[in-house]
Protein backbone atom coordinates (compact mmCIF):
# COMPACT_ATOMS: atom_id res chain seq x y z
CA UNK A 1 0.00 0.00 0.00
CA UNK A 2 0.92 3.46 -0.51
CA UNK A 3 1.17 6.62 1.68
CA UNK A 4 -2.24 7.32 0.21
CA UNK A 5 -4.04 4.00 1.43
CA UNK A 6 -3.92 2.31 -2.06
CA UNK A 7 -2.94 -0.53 -3.33
CA UNK A 8 -0.14 0.09 -5.65
CA UNK A 9 1.24 -2.08 -8.74
CA UNK A 10 4.63 -2.47 -9.19
CA UNK A 11 7.89 -3.90 -10.86
CA UNK A 12 9.49 -6.63 -9.51
CA UNK A 13 12.71 -5.28 -7.95
CA UNK A 14 11.21 -1.62 -8.41
CA UNK A 15 9.79 0.57 -6.04
CA UNK A 16 8.01 2.56 -8.77
CA UNK A 17 4.28 2.21 -9.56
CA UNK A 18 3.57 0.54 -12.91
CA UNK A 19 1.02 2.76 -12.91
CA UNK A 20 -0.75 6.00 -11.27
CA UNK A 21 -4.11 4.93 -9.49
CA UNK A 22 -7.07 7.43 -11.39
CA UNK A 23 -7.86 10.49 -9.34
CA UNK A 24 -11.08 10.79 -7.19
CA UNK A 25 -12.81 12.60 -10.07
CA UNK A 26 -11.51 10.50 -12.60
CA UNK A 27 -13.11 7.19 -10.86
CA UNK A 28 -16.54 8.90 -10.54
CA UNK A 29 -16.63 10.27 -13.91
CA UNK A 30 -15.28 6.91 -15.30
CA UNK A 31 -18.26 5.07 -12.93
CA UNK A 32 -20.44 7.35 -14.66
CA UNK A 33 -19.38 6.54 -17.82
CA UNK A 34 -20.10 3.12 -17.16
CA UNK A 35 -23.35 3.90 -15.32
CA UNK A 36 -24.93 5.16 -18.64
CA UNK A 37 -22.96 2.14 -20.70
CA UNK A 38 -25.17 -0.12 -18.54
CA UNK A 39 -28.15 1.74 -18.20
CA UNK A 40 -28.38 1.76 -22.52
CA UNK A 41 -31.57 -0.01 -23.34
CA UNK A 42 -30.11 -1.93 -26.08
CA UNK A 43 -26.89 -3.16 -24.02
CA UNK A 44 -29.42 -4.15 -20.41
CA UNK A 45 -31.50 -6.33 -23.13
CA UNK A 46 -28.07 -7.80 -24.51
CA UNK A 47 -26.48 -8.87 -21.35
CA UNK A 48 -29.52 -10.07 -19.63
CA UNK A 49 -30.40 -12.52 -22.53
CA UNK A 50 -26.56 -13.81 -22.33
CA UNK A 51 -26.73 -14.13 -18.64
CA UNK A 52 -29.95 -16.17 -19.27
CA UNK A 53 -27.82 -18.25 -21.90
CA UNK A 54 -24.99 -18.75 -19.40
CA UNK A 55 -27.29 -20.16 -16.65
CA UNK A 56 -29.30 -22.68 -18.86
CA UNK A 57 -25.88 -23.72 -20.22
CA UNK A 58 -24.59 -24.33 -16.22
CA UNK A 59 -28.07 -26.11 -15.11
CA UNK A 60 -27.59 -28.18 -18.92
CA UNK A 61 -23.90 -28.79 -17.32
CA UNK A 62 -25.42 -29.73 -13.97
CA UNK A 63 -27.80 -32.20 -15.12
CA UNK A 64 -25.49 -33.72 -17.52
CA UNK A 65 -22.33 -34.07 -15.48
CA UNK A 66 -23.42 -33.39 -11.31
CA UNK A 67 -23.66 -36.63 -10.67
CA UNK A 68 -20.27 -37.92 -12.32
CA UNK A 69 -18.69 -34.37 -10.57
CA UNK A 70 -19.69 -35.18 -6.96
CA UNK A 71 -18.90 -38.49 -7.52
CA UNK A 72 -14.97 -37.16 -8.43
CA UNK A 73 -15.17 -34.97 -5.53
CA UNK A 74 -16.49 -37.54 -2.63
CA UNK A 75 -13.49 -39.92 -4.13
CA UNK A 76 -10.97 -37.47 -3.76
CA UNK A 77 -8.71 -37.96 -0.38
CA UNK A 78 -8.31 -34.31 0.79
CA UNK A 79 -11.75 -33.63 -0.04
CA UNK A 80 -12.14 -31.11 3.38
CA UNK A 81 -12.00 -28.44 0.81
CA UNK A 82 -15.24 -30.05 -1.04
CA UNK A 83 -17.13 -30.69 2.43
CA UNK A 84 -17.23 -26.94 3.25
CA UNK A 85 -20.45 -25.80 4.85
CA UNK A 86 -21.73 -21.60 4.58
CA UNK A 87 -21.42 -20.41 8.17
CA UNK A 88 -24.40 -18.36 9.24
CA UNK A 89 -22.18 -15.26 10.81
CA UNK A 90 -25.32 -12.61 10.68
CA UNK A 91 -25.74 -11.25 14.50
CA UNK A 92 -28.66 -9.03 15.31
CA UNK A 93 -28.32 -5.98 16.70
CA UNK A 94 -30.50 -6.78 19.47
CA UNK A 95 -28.27 -10.22 20.25
CA UNK A 96 -25.02 -7.87 20.35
Amino acid sequence: FGEDGLMHVRAKGSNAPVFEPPTLEEYYKDMGELFNIRSFGPVSSFCYQRLRLLQTKFELYSMVSGEAESEQAASNGHRDFYNVRKVDTHVHHSAA
